[in-house]
């Protein structure tokens, strides 16, 4: 017999496997009642020990696990939330560690109101020992917490995030859940705010729901999923043209004359020569690697490698796109300066 639960915590998850136990470690210290809620693992093609890891852990909540051949981060979590049983859907990532009272107060918020959307905080854990681009991250992202947290703030699609994201899971089957066009990592997320804030859900932020965020990448991996973010903000804008306003796509041409400048020639460099992007990269990794002076290397470097690696997702995926020509040539003449 299936049982209903109060929530359902839905993981995706791919090659990530002590992550995985962390995170079950963390829904083990609710304070929500165990008996109440489920937790469903999905694994997105993982081949490390994910499976045995779930398959073995001990837990008073139910959990429980889905597989499926790789498909990318928006098809994993419909595969979880279309498993759940619980009222309430709660999206995690498997970097979070939820504070105790996670479920709770994602609960209490859905119990007081209904067609919401609640993006719960998930500062990121920084530390004296942390690497570079770890500070790097934390900052922007903790910076991005301070913004939306303000007082009588309205969430706009940009400001969306649903790595700690709860919503009724009859509004989240209504409204169409991830888009799974969006295969590659980045904005996955936006899409579906965009889809929810034009179907009335309210989206609110709670810093009571609260992750810790245990960020492990690389400039590397950073890099790569900066690429992707720009080729599915052309994804995002093709499907939607009244979002371009509110994404980077609107910022081309807001930085100085001189780096849109070498900007452009190093996007054009690497759209017809892919080792361009990667050989940026090293060069990065190895400035980074003499150790001069880290903390002035990431405040003026890393914003620099950064904006270049996504606009050359955006132009990469402008050049492979035959219905491109409004799109490219609304980047080119917006806010110039």
């Amino acid at each position: 017999m299936t049982r209903n639960y109060k929530i359902s915590v839905v993981i995706a998850t791919y090659n990530r496997s002590r992550s995985v136990r962390r995170i079950l470690g963390a829904l083990s210290e609710q304070t929500f009642p165990s008996d109440q809620y489920e937790v469903i693992i999905s694994i997105d093609g993982s081949n490390d020990e994910t499976h045995a890891t779930v398959d073995s852990y001990e837990s008073e909540y139910e959990l429980r696990s889905i597989w499926h051949p790789n498909s990318g981060r928006a098809s994993a979590c419909n595969r979880g939330i279309r498993a759940a049983t619980g009222e309430i859907i709660v999206i995690l990532d498997d970097d979070m560690e939820p504070a105790p009272g996670l479920l709770a107060a994602h609960y209490d918020l859905h119990k007081s109101r209904s067609g919401l959307g609640a993006v719960g905080a998930v500062p990121i854990k920084v530390g004296e020992a942390s690497p570079p681009v770890v500070r790097y991250v934390g900052a922007k992202f903790n910076s991005h917490l301070d913004k939306i947290s303000a007082p009588g703030y309205s969430m706009r699609i940009r400001d969306f995030y649903s790595g700690n994201f709860s919503i009724g899971r009859e509004d989240m089957l209504r409204h169409g859940m991830y888009n799974e066009e969006f295969k590659i990592y980045g904005n996955e997320d936006v899409e579906l705010a965009y889809r929810l804030l034009k179907a009335g859900i309210d989206l609110v932020y709670s810093a009571e729901a609260l992750c810790i965020q245990n960020y492990d990448k690389d400039f590397a991996g950073l890099a790569k999923d900066t690429v992707s973010k720009g080729k599915n903000a052309v994804l995002l804008c093709t499907k939607y043209p009244d979002a371009f306003s509110e994404l980077k796509l609107a910022e081309y041409n807001t930085s100085g004359w001189k780096w849109r400048m070498l900007r452009y020639i190093l996007i054009q460099a690497g759209v017809m020569v892919p080792a361009t992007g990667d050989a940026v990269v090293s060069i990065v990794g190895f400035i980074q690697s003499l150790k001069i002076n880290n903390r002035n290397f990431v405040e003026k470097i890393y914003p620099l490698a950064l904006d270049y690696l996504f606009w050359l997702g955006v132009w990469s995926a402008l050049k492979s796109d035959k219905n491109a020509d409004g799109l490219i040539e609304r980047i080119k003449s917006c806010n110039n300066s």
